[in-house]
């Protein structure tokens, strides 16, 4: 039930139910806009934060608008507003509950309270918020996170305590570029006038630590010529304010603030967390970040701890055009408007030069007739040698894409550079660098995700990890850029992709999923996108090579006539199991979309490789008719390998048949030589026929249909898709947990799924441990290898046995290594819906799919609790190339229960 708790208008009080209290309420006039200005999704308070949430809604046109009839809602639940009337230029805020109050005690603006929440409650990790009409037409709309239901990219997830504001606040593009993190929340008010101050949530401020000294060192209040923020234009935004840390240790001051004059002018800007300055280090922050507006004629520059004490000031009468104050000595001493201005720099005498030896020296931007002195320019360190090298943003593997993606930094310098203080971001957000060492002439990883950041060390890569698992608000495949920032805030580094062209124009072109971009040589620095190729092998942690000559993929085999070989897997010998080998003679994997196969120059059947179709380095890459309809005549006809540009890549032609199910394949890998009297091998490296069969004629029955090779469960997947073997283990999951035409074998060491080809046929009712042995042919089913058997008298029970111990591993390693075994894991519940959870002890999260068959009584969890699961490790990828998709399937619902929290968690 809606209940209006107050309504405060224009200087009135009105309570539910109290309409001759306040004023009539009026309709919306006809073309009247009402936006959603600010939303604050996170507050950050202990508890419920449900109650806590406001949305604030903002009239910019020039007449009153009434919201009678009209809801907000978020994207699982909308609650009806009570009446109120907009008037022009003014704000109403939405209040979820009576928290608001809680957290702003002096608000004096219009306000309307829900029942306790916006809709279902805003989600921290992405939601959307819409209002609208008394026809539920939209009349605004806005999502942020990792929801992309309004805004596509979303705008920007923001910490807890921030607010999402539109600035200014009558702006309306329908992007997420009107969208801006507001550290200080301003209910009620435009970004960037002045705000209510809200009541801190507990816990209190974090404390200094003692011996911690940070300094006002340097402020310049009033620019003029001078492009001080490095924008290309010269505003009154290029105010700054420069700090000093006079300790030998570097300190994080997240929670510090800059303000004016106390009681008055500016809102406080609070210093993001993980902001930190080096030992004896400077960093100048600029009025475009801080929204800090310093007077020309007097104002005072004040340095607040995180409690709210006053760490430092100083008041000053006057100020001259692009002239700084700034002490004597850095940290101490008296205070000057006689030096050379050097934000994030040292300060130097007047005599001393603007910017140091070496530096490059930016122009200043004049509006008028130029003085008799050219006017300082911005102090730059002498030289930060740190370049953008490579960025994969699109990950091949299926899945979180931010996750998976990196940006490689390259040191073009004979010394080692420390990233303390550094940040890289995309077009939306900055993540603060952790402190490590890139070394002279070398290279260093960010990653994204811990994962990633795990997989690139073990490959030999020097890796830091950003906190928040993406890079900025998520790289986005279509197109952004990336920035690189040094660690006194100035702009040292960026590119363009795809789409976008905030650093230059043209941008560099984006490619196929797992395709990154690269700097080449890593050292070249033209600012355009001709530094830049696209590179089908990402190199992490090296120069790569240039790929510019077309990709060599070739046919390699052919086989046009089955006959009585399920060459396909699929249960059915026929027709559909013809088939088209290409081999990658490259030395990088090669994206296949929009190449084609076709069977005749002009009027044959044709197969386009649909997005997502890679084959690797030296890798096969097997097309069945049933997949692409290509139909080959047995007698004579003609293969063609087309590239996506329309130039022919490839071509075979015979004119005899060559046997049922026997193939036409190259003498060798990518040879140039083409025979009949090689042994069949789909997906595997061609190789002559055993001596003993040596003939050119059709393959006997047995030659046909191969008999069964014996295996070690741990070789299944060694072996090429379509070979016939012989396996046996202990049933690990047994039929009908899934269905009753799947079941698990394995033992402590590896192990397999089963399937029973025929529909309507069913497995037997094994128990777990006991000892099994099947024949049949191997088989990826969306990435995970499987035993595929053509019927029930495929497979037999040897009898009883031990059940399968199963082995412990972290939540983060669930991959092919572990595909088909039986494991055992616990973490922390990140969510629970009714058939699949996600559980993390840390190492990285794991998907737990609870199967839905069988009726069975599976548990409910909550997020943050800790459980413990045991099953078996399966794969089902979304699209090709069939990487990830990787999750534990459990048996029973006493394999999945609560657990202790781990240490530390």
């Amino acid at each position: 039930m809606l209940v209006l708790a107050s309504l405060t208008w224009l200087g009135m009080s009105a309570t539910a139910g109290a309409r001759g209290e306040r004023p009539s309420i009026m309709r919306q006039a006809q073309g009247a806009h009402v936006v959603v200005a600010e939303v604050q999704y996170d507050p950050a308070p202990g508890g419920s934060e449900s109650r806590y949430e406001w949305v604030e809604l903002f009239n910019p046109g020039d007449a009153p608008v009434g919201i009678a009839g009209w809801r907000i809602a978020d994207n699982q639940g909308s609650d009806a507003l009570p009446d109120a009337v907009l008037p022009p230029g003014g704000f109403l805020v939405v209040a979820a509950g009576d928290g608001f109050a809680e957290l702003f005690p002096d608000f004096a603006g219009a306000v309307v309270h829900l029942g306790g929440s916006i809709g279902n409650g805003l989600g921290n990790s992405g939601d959307q918020v819409r209002l609208l009409g008394p026809d539920g037409a939209a009349i605004d709309a806005m999502s942020y996170g990792d929801d992309n239901g309004v805004l596509d990219p979303s705008a920007p997830d923001v910490g807890p305590g921030h607010s999402l504001e539109r600035v200014p606040a009558g702006t309306d593009t329908d992007s997420a570029a009107d969208w801006q993190e507001a550290v200080a929340p301003s209910p009620g008010f435009a970004g960037g006038a002045p705000r209510p101050t809200a009541t801190a949530a507990p816990p209190g401020p974090p404390t200094v630590a003692p011996g911690v000294t940070v300094r006002l060192n340097e402020y310049l209040a009033a620019p003029s010529a001078v492009d001080w923020d490095g924008d290309g234009t010269a505003t009154r935004d290029d105010e700054w304010v420069e700090l000093f840390n006079a300790g030998d240790a570097m300190v994080d001051i997240g929670g510090w603030q800059l303000d004016d004059s106390a009681g008055g002018g500016s809102a406080p800007f609070v210093v993001p967390g993980g902001t930190v300055i080096g030992p004896r280090g400077h960093l100048a922050l600029y009025k475009r970040q801080t929204g800090l507006a310093l007077n020309n004629d007097a104002d005072t520059v004040r340095l607040l701890r995180p409690d709210g004490t006053e760490a430092d000031a100083h008041a000053y009468a006057g100020t001259r055009p692009d002239v700084s104050h700034a002490r004597l000595s850095d940290g101490d001493g008296a205070w000057a408007d006689t030096l050379a201005p050097s934000p994030g720099a040292a300060n130097r005498g007047p005599d001393a030069p603007s910017t140091p030896p070496g530096a490059p020296s930016p122009t200043p931007l004049t509006g008028g007739t130029p003085g008799p002195a050219t006017p300082p320019v911005p102090a730059r360190p002498a030289f930060l040698p740190l370049l953008i090298s490579e960025v994969l943003f699109d990950p091949a593997a299926s899945g979180d894409d931010a996750a998976g993606e990196w940006v490689e930094l390259f040191n073009r310098s004979d010394a080692a550079v420390d990233l303390a203080g550094w940040s890289i971001g995309d077009r939306v957000r900055w993540d603060i660098l952790p402190a490590a060492a890139v070394p002279p002439w070398g290279f260093v990883i960010v990653a994204a995700g811990a994962a990633m950041g795990d997989e690139l060390r073990a490959a030999g890569a020097t890796v830091v990890v950003v906190a928040d698992g993406a890079i900025g608000n998520g790289l986005a495949n279509r197109g952004d850029v990336v920035r690189l920032r040094g660690p006194t805030g100035e702009a040292i580094d960026a590119v363009s992709y795809g789409d976008n062209l905030d650093a230059f124009d043209p941008a560099v072109p984006r490619g196929p999923p797992g395709t990154s971009v690269e700097r080449l040589p890593p050292d070249t620095d033209t600012d355009t996108a001709s530094d830049w190729w696209l590179q089908p092998a990402p190199s992490p942690g090296r120069a790569g090579l240039r790929h510019d000559a077309p990709p060599r993929v070739v046919l390699n085999e052919v086989l046009p006539a089955p006959s009585r070989v399920d060459w396909d897997g699929d249960g059915a010998p026929g027709f559909a199991d013809e088939w088209v080998e290409l081999y990658n003679a490259a030395d990088h994997p090669v994206d296949l979309e929009g190449w084609r196969l076709e069977d005749r120059a002009a009027d044959g059947w044709s197969h386009r490789f649909p997005p997502g179709t890679r084959v690797s380095a030296g890798g096969f890459h097997v097309v069945f008719r049933a997949a692409s309809g290509l139909a080959l005549d047995n007698g004579a006809d003609t293969v063609r390998l087309i590239r996506s540009d329309g130039v022919e890549a490839d071509r075979f032609t015979w004119t005899a048949p060559v046997g049922y199910d026997r193939s036409w394949s190259r003498a060798g890998d990518g040879a140039d030589a083409w025979t009949g009297d090689y042994a069949v091998t789909p997906g595997a490296p061609n190789r002559p026929r055993a001596a003993a069969s040596g003939r050119a004629h059709p393959p006997t029955s047995d030659e046909a249909e191969g008999a069964a090779r014996p295996i070690d469960l741990t070789d299944v997947r060694r072996l090429a898709p379509g070979s016939r073997v012989a396996v046996a283990g202990r049933v690990t999951l047994p039929p009908g947990v899934i269905d009753a035409r799947t079941a698990y074998i394995g033992t402590e060491a590896a192990g397999v799924r089963l399937f029973l080809a025929p529909k309507g046929a069913s497995l037997p009712p094994w128990a777990e441990g006991d000892r099994v042995s099947a024949v049949g042919r191997l088989k990826d089913y969306h990435g995970e290898r499987e035993v595929v058997l053509a019927g029930p008298g495929d497979v037999r029970l040897d009898g009883p046995g031990p059940a399968v111990e199963p082995l412990e591993v972290p939540t983060g390693t669930l991959d092919e290594a572990l595909e088909g075994r039986l494991v055992a894991l616990g973490g922390r519940v990140v969510s629970a819906r009714a058939t699949r959870w996600s559980l993390d002890d840390g190492s990285g999260p794991a998907v737990v799919a609870l199967p839905r068959g069988g009726g069975r009584p599976w548990p409910a969890a909550a997020p943050g609790a800790w459980w413990s699961a045991i099953g078996v490790v399966g794969q089902y990828a979304a699209r090709a190339p069939w990487e990830g998709g990787h999750r534990l399937t459990p048996r029973q619902p006493a394999d999945v229960r609560p657990r202790a929290a781990a240490a530390g968690g």
